[in-house]
């Protein structure tokens, strides 16, 4: 540390060239209060290696002299100085090879040596403390004694020995033998000097290598999002910049030391890594207190997709899921399962278990994920934002305790949560720290998941190589192996592990616990069926591949509804059509047959009676209020009934005109041919009558019915 030298006269500088040297006997005779270098309190005390309260009780007892400065101290005292001479010999001699080092260290400039030396060749320890080049000192010492070393030991070396005692002294010092060579010719050509290492020649000077323009751009270039390494910056962006200002061009490590010293944890990750790098590692949390919660009083869950590949049943190679519901309080798993995909209704079998096993539990705190923002849970479709340019609005517009989405009611359903009284508490979006399932993943699960085949990372780039040759192979677990081993995982974790300050293991915390009340397996099936939207159609509702129809849904053809449904019961499905207010149990439907007509057809006619049943009902309550007045309002359908009345009227006249000139050229043909008749029925002459041929008598008979059958015709036309 520099000592603070103040002068209050103009006399020769110690340091000037016609100064002679101080003897011994010359710094102990008593110098004039009022002339000489003089230092402060502090400086004497570093001076003689002693504390400032020892020099002072030195200058209380008249053992120091002192001068007053003419300054005043921020706590209202006068500041005095002590003569340089009023000290020891030792400490006199200390002040003058300071003075001697910082005049070296000022008249140093770039071109200069690589550390400051001596008129003897050795380096000048105080100048380069003045620099702050210790660890260079150190670099100094190590390698003048490795080269000591050297030569101490080839001096007494045999012939043939030396390339070993070079390998042998190097593996001694940690380095190579060629570096132990360098050194050793470096120390011959330069003395110890020669050993400053180049790379830390300005060491301690920090930014002083660069402009402030220069550290300006650079730092502007580093603290941003797309993570530009100090060569990149260096390479594209300072060198154009110092070149097009006349700025001296900063070597790489210069830059990249700067870059560390001037920027700390919180900055880099903020600025290069983003908003939610920096609200997860780096953010100020506070720690939960457990003592508030009670055993089952608060569950946790979450979904993650292990670092495993596995064999489903249908022998497809998946990763699955685990959506995993945990006990905050007492940190035991009280309800898994494992699926290909995660979704609503993995979530709520995973916690149909806790149900079954612990009852229901007071609260779930969970997050903004769609398998937990759902109609199933009790749930809006809708999701928790956050805006990363104004943090503080989701606390200012949204309330997040107990809930931050409304327990809603759709289609005359309640979610799960609703129906059994379960308050739900949502995390903030990207928040994952807040929740406790994560540590448990990340502190549990993940270590013993590298052990299994199938280990595939969680980060691509760290993917196994032998990862596809098990996959290849086969060599994998199946879906049931897998939940085999995880049940084993659950369980140790439940009876042995004791999870942060909560004193004993999951398993101890429910010996003495009793539920709240447990639903019966019954009520959860139907309180976790599916629900879909689906449109009534002339066929029934398809789902799952089968037709749904009934006498009662039938006549709602056309219309949307909700299903509700359980995937692994197919027999039937609830129907709810908000829109008439209608719930309905819908049995499955069978298929018809190509030939002949079975139960099906039996069925679909019922299915098309019920809907010519409520076309009837509608139509007759209808009925009374079909006044043709009050549909007609501008007589329009009247006039059109009587334009057709008597375009009706005219047609009749029209056809009864034709119909008379019929009959009249009827019977005209009727006598003609009754004469044909009567004439071929005449003997011949010179002949005897006879009884009539057979031919004339079926003429007679054509002709009556000729007659008979206008005669009819003409009293229809004119009746």
């Amino acid at each position: 540390m520099t000592a603070r030298v103040t002068q209050f006269t103009t006399p020769a500088s110690p340091l000037a060239p016609a100064q002679p040297e101080l003897d011994g006997n010359a710094l102990r005779q008593p110098a004039p209060p009022a002339s000489g270098p003089f230092v402060t309190v502090k400086d004497a005390a570093l001076l003689e290696g002693v504390s400032e309260g020892a020099v002072r009780k030195r200058i209380e007892r008249g053992d120091l002299a002192r001068v007053p400065t003419g300054e005043v101290a921020p706590n209202g005292r006068r500041v005095y100085a002590i003569p340089l001479s009023e000290l020891p010999p030792i400490a006199q001699e200390a002040w003058l090879h300071r003075e001697r080092a910082q005049k070296r260290v000022a008249e140093m400039g770039d071109d200069d040596a690589r550390c400051p030396v001596l008129d003897t060749g050795d380096p000048d320890i105080n100048a380069m403390v003045e620099q702050g080049r210790l660890s260079d000192l150190d670099e100094i010492n190590r390698r003048s004694l490795a080269v000591a070393e050297l030569n101490q030991t080839l001096e007494h070396a045999a012939y043939g020995q030396r390339t070993a005692l070079y390998k042998l002294i190097a593996e001694g010092h940690g380095v190579s033998a060629a570096t132990l060579r360098r050194w050793a010719k470096e120390e011959a050509a330069a003395g110890k000097a020669g050993h400053a290492p180049g790379w830390n020649r300005r060491k301690g000077l920090g930014s002083r290598a660069m402009s402030e323009e220069t550290r300006a751009v650079v730092l502007a270039a580093y603290l941003d999002e797309r993570r530009l390494t100090p060569t990149q910056i260096r390479a594209r962006i300072v060198i154009p910049y110092c070149t097009a200002h006349g700025l001296p061009v900063p070597h790489r490590a210069t830059v990249a030391r700067f870059l560390d010293e001037a920027t700390n944890h919180v900055e880099r990750t903020a600025f290069r890594r983003g908003r939610r790098a920096f609200e997860a590692s780096c953010a100020a949390k506070v720690i939960r207190d457990l003592d508030t919660l009670g055993v089952y009083e608060l569950l946790c869950g979450d979904c993650r997709k292990l670092d495993v590949f596995c064999l489903a049943p249908d022998g497809r190679v998946v990763r699955p899921w685990i959506a995993l519901w945990m006990d905050v309080r007492t940190a035991g798993i009280v309800g898994w399962v494992l699926a290909p995909k995660i979704n609503a209704r993995m979530v709520a079998l995973a916690f149909r278990r806790a149900l079954l096993d612990l009852g229901v539990p007071d609260r779930v705190y969970v997050d903004n994920g769609k398998e937990f923002c759902n109609r199933a849970l009790g749930q809006s479709l809708r999701r928790l934002r956050i805006n990363y340019d104004d943090p503080g609005s989701i606390t200012d517009t949204v309330e997040r305790w107990p809930a931050v989405l409304p327990m809603a009611d759709h289609d005359g359903w309640l979610g799960l949560f609703t129906v059994l009284g379960i308050e739900r508490v949502t995390a903030l979006p990207f928040h994952a720290w807040s929740k406790p399932v994560e540590a448990l993943f990340n502190a549990f699960f993940k270590p013993k998941e590298q052990f299994l085949p199938g280990w595939c990372s969680a980060d691509a780039k760290d993917k196994p190589e032998v990862l596809a040759r098990q996959i290849e192979r086969g060599d994998l677990l199946t879906a049931e192996q897998l939940a085999g081993i995880v049940t084993q995982w659950v369980e140790e974790w439940n009876t042995t592990h004791v999870c942060g300050d909560r004193g004993q293991p999951p398993a101890a915390f429910y010996e003495h616990f009793t539920p709240r009340w447990v639903p019966t397996p019954e009520l959860c099936d139907v309180l976790l069926e599916r629900s879909e939207k689906r449109k009534v159609q002339p066929h029934g509702i398809k789902l799952l591949g089968e037709c749904y129809k009934s006498p009662e849904l039938m006549p709602h053809v056309g219309e949307w509804c909700t299903v509700r449904f359980d995937p692994f019961d197919r027999r039937a499905i609830t129907v709810f059509i908000s829109s008439r207010n209608v719930r309905l149990a819908v049995p499955r439907a069978a298929k018809a047959s190509w030939q002949g007509w079975g139960k099906p057809n039996v069925d679909n006619a019922r299915c098309r009676k019920a809907q010519r049943s409520a076309l009837a009902d509608t139509q007759a309550a209808l009925a009374p209020y079909r006044d043709p007045a009050l549909l007609d309002p501008d007589r329009a359908v009247a006039m059109i009934a009587e334009r057709k009345a008597g375009e009706a009227a005219l047609e009749a006249e029209q056809r009864g005109a034709i119909n008379a000139k019929a009959v009249a050229l009827a019977a005209d043909i009727i006598e003609e041919k009754r004469r044909a008749i009567e004439q071929a029925a005449q003997p011949p002459e010179g002949s005897e009558p006879s009884g009539g041929s057979p031919m004339a008598a079926i003429l007679a008979k054509s002709a009556d019915a000729w007659q008979k059958r206008y005669s009819t015709q003409e009293e229809v036309d004119h009746g």
